[in-house]
């Protein structure tokens, strides 16, 4: 894995990007005088690709750092890979370490330390964190950094606020919050880091909005995720003068320090190690201390249900099926009420995709449904099925 160090002059890392600055450059030089085209042709940033250092031999630099934010685009398997790979390296070493994670919220910690103490295995901890409400992704991304953080009893910290304070953030102001609401709200938010509020407006803008009054709203729901997940690091690191942290978060999070880094050391004065997997920016000084360029990979295909399930009055009605349904072969109709998996209840898409989480095309599922009759009596039938 190809790794480039961020420092200096503005650093750009893809070879598509310098021939960008070419091509403007040449525009340019069409309509400056010619000192002036000159000049600009001068300052144009060089990367060389020749001998880029590879993620083993930048390792060692990250022992001397108490913290370490390793970034995440959520979806991409790779960008895990680096930050279990990361993991690996700082607990070979002597001091203890902790994770912070993004993808658990902080009112389910005790869960969390559940499954680490084999308590719970990971079906229940997605219950009883409520993950695929609150997270959502592709759990399979997420569980071998908690199986290793769990075999070398490695604790893993809940930084996320609660998804009812965020969403109420993102309609009202704080000061109206309610009490309960109120409790999870981080000790300040720093509004001082104008180049971050510049970078969030354009992100806002992409997306075609620009009510300024809902982009204020946007921003302070931003805030809120990065104070919030700064204080609780803080308070463990305060809590555990000797533990070391690796905090996994959105690159957006950490990108220039803006968010998480530097709020965590304004209340530390831990100055962290930031790595970033990527990045789909612009590349400048100060993004990172290292932008990692890793392999795309791809987690195998999880099976399905060959089915599509309707939500309704607290039950999931089976509304139509996919070409070759297994499902529909072994008897299984529409308007069928679906209420287990595997002798597991369901009322919901996120019991489901509880149920489905491990399980890979060509697993034999046993689905209980309940069929009304003409009359109106009530049927419960078992089909076993093979997942697509």
């Amino acid at each position: 894995m190809s790794i480039y160090r961020l420092y200096g002059a503005t650093t750009l890392g893809f070879v598509c990007q310098l021939l960008a600055l070419v091509l403007i450059s040449s525009a340019v030089a069409a309509t400056e005088p010619r000192e002036a085209s000159a000049l600009s042709l001068a300052q144009t940033p060089a990367v060389p690709l020749t001998d880029l250092p590879r993620l083993a031999q930048i390792q060692a630099q990250l022992d001397a750092r108490r913290v370490v934010f390793v970034g995440e685009f959520h979806k991409r398997l790779q960008d895990h890979c680096i930050q279990l790979e990361v993991i690996r390296h700082l607990a070979a070493q002597a001091q203890p370490l902790a994770i912070g994670v993004e993808w658990f919220q902080q009112p389910f910690q005790e869960a969390i330390d559940r499954y680490l103490a084999g308590a719970i295995d990971a079906r229940a901890l997605l219950q009883a964190s409520e993950y695929y409400d609150r997270w959502g992704y592709d759990f399979r991304l997420y569980v071998p950094i908690l199986r290793f953080a769990r075999a070398h009893g490695i604790p893993v910290i809940a930084l996320n606020l609660p998804t009812e304070l965020t969403r109420a953030a993102a309609r009202q102001d704080l000061d109206t919050l309610s009490p309960a609401l109120r409790k999870w709200l981080p000790d300040r938010l720093d509004r001082t880091d104008t180049d971050y509020r510049r970078r969030l407006k354009r992100v806002y803008r992409s997306h075609g909005d620009h009510d300024e009054v809902d982009f204020e709203h946007f921003y302070t729901v931003q805030l809120l995720w990065d104070e919030g997940m700064a204080q609780r690091a803080a308070h463990y690191l305060d809590m555990h003068p000797n533990t070391r942290m690796v905090i996994l978060a959105g690159s957006g999070h950490l990108a220039h320090g803006s968010g998480i880094p530097n709020r965590l050391r304004r209340r530390t004065g831990i100055d962290g190690a930031i790595l970033l997997p990527g990045w789909e920016g612009p590349l400048q000084a100060g993004l990172a201390d290292y932008l990692l360029l890793p392999a795309a990979r791809q987690l195998p295909k999880p099976g399905r249900l060959g089915l599509a399930l309707l939500p309704k009055a607290g039950h999931l009605i089976v509304h139509s099926f996919t070409d070759n349904s297994s499902a529909q072969a072994a008897g299984v109709k529409t308007d069928d009420v679906l209420l287990a998996i595997n002798d597991q209840p369901v009322k919901t898409i996120s019991d489901v995709r509880v149920a489905l989480w491990d399980h890979p095309p060509g697993d034999v599922m046993q689905l209980r449904v309940q069929r009304t009759a003409r009359l109106g009596e009530k049927h419960p039938l078992t089909f076993e099925i093979i997942l697509h």
